[in-house]
C-alpha cells in the first residue's frame, strides 16, 4: 500500500494514491507508465518489485521461545515462532 512505500522510504506512513490518465481520459496502462516514468525521471515499481523486496529485507516470522530441552538423553533446541503478519 502506498503508507508502507512511504515507510520504506523513510517517510511518514502516509501517502495518496492516484490513477494516472492518458491525454484522452483511458487509464494509462504498463506502456504508458513507462513513458511517463522516463518523460518525468520517475521510478517504477510492481506489487511483484515490493513483495521481492519485504521478502528479502524484512522477517515474515517473529521467535516466541527458545529452550533446551533433552529428549532420550540428548540435548535439542526448541525454537519456535509465529507469523508477524
Amino acid at each position: 500500500s502506498s503508507d508502507l512505500l512511504a515507510a520504506l522510504a523513510g517517510r511518514s506512513p502516509s501517502a495518496v494514491i492516484c490513477e494516472i490518465l492518458n491525454d484522452d481520459g483511458s487509464m494509462a496502462r504498463l506502456p504508458d507508465l513507462v513513458q511517463f516514468a522516463k518523460t518525468h525521471q520517475l521510478m517504477l515499481g510492481s506489487i511483484a518489485n515490493l513483495i521481492q523486496y519485504r521478502s528479502s529485507h524484512e522477517s515474515l516470522v517473529e521467535e516466541i521461545a527458545d529452550r533446551a530441552i533433552t529428549l532420550q538423553g540428548k540435548p535439542w533446541r526448541l525454537v519456535a515462532f509465529t507469523d508477524k503478519a
